[in-house]
């Protein structure tokens, strides 16, 4: 029996470590497999003769998570810039808060007592208004698109996880809130208000 430790990417809660756990056992000659949510890792026991490190990864892979041995894939990866993933990940969070911050001031600033330019006040005004949020939500959206791409693969996979929760909620926002754009202009078209 042999035992190697592999890095896994992609996991983001208790679900996803349950199938890249479930993934890794139905491979023939796997003994044991323990995941690590929190150190996004994995220590497997398996018979060489039958299973390959390789077949391993592929399995997770075809689970829709990244996994590879650790030692020196990771030690090129540390070395080409290993802490890239982060800093996009920092960069996404700012702009995101970027957009966010006049949005929510926007949408909330009235209930919370903040005055809001007249532009932005009225029934006359009401589509400046919607159309202001639309354009400061298309970029949030953009920008943390891998939420979107990988809830639906997991979820049309029949493995979903939190991303699958949070691209489901924020379309259904968002489709929601463009019908009631939609409604509104058509209305406003019509002299309704």
């Amino acid at each position: 029996m042999t035992e190697k430790k592999f890095d896994v990417t992609g996991m983001s809660c208790a679900v996803c470590q349950a199938h890249v756990e479930k993934a890794v056992k139905k491979v023939e000659g796997v003994s044991s497999v323990n995941v690590s949510l929190l150190q996004n890792n994995m220590q497997v026991e398996f018979d060489e003769s039958v299973t390959s490190a390789k077949a391993i990864a592929a399995a997770v892979k075809k689970a829709g998570y990244g996994a590879k041995v650790c030692g020196e894939e990771k030690k090129k990866s540390d070395e080409s810039g290993g802490g890239s993933e982060l800093k996009a990940m920092r960069r996404r969070l700012a702009l995101s808060v970027a957009f966010l911050l006049p949005l929510f001031y926007l949408c909330m600033g009235h209930m919370l007592g903040l005055p809001l330019p007249t532009i932005f006040t009225g029934h006359e005004n009401m589509m400046i208004m919607a159309l202001t949020e639309l354009i400061l939500t298309v970029p949030i959206i953009l920008l943390n698109f891998h939420y979107f791409s990988s809830g639906y693969t997991k979820l049309f996979r029949l493995a979903p996880n939190m991303d699958s929760l949070i691209a489901l909620g924020s379309t259904a926002a968002f489709v929601y809130s463009l019908w009631g754009t939609y409604l509104m202009a058509y209305s406003m078209g019509r002299g309704d208000l």
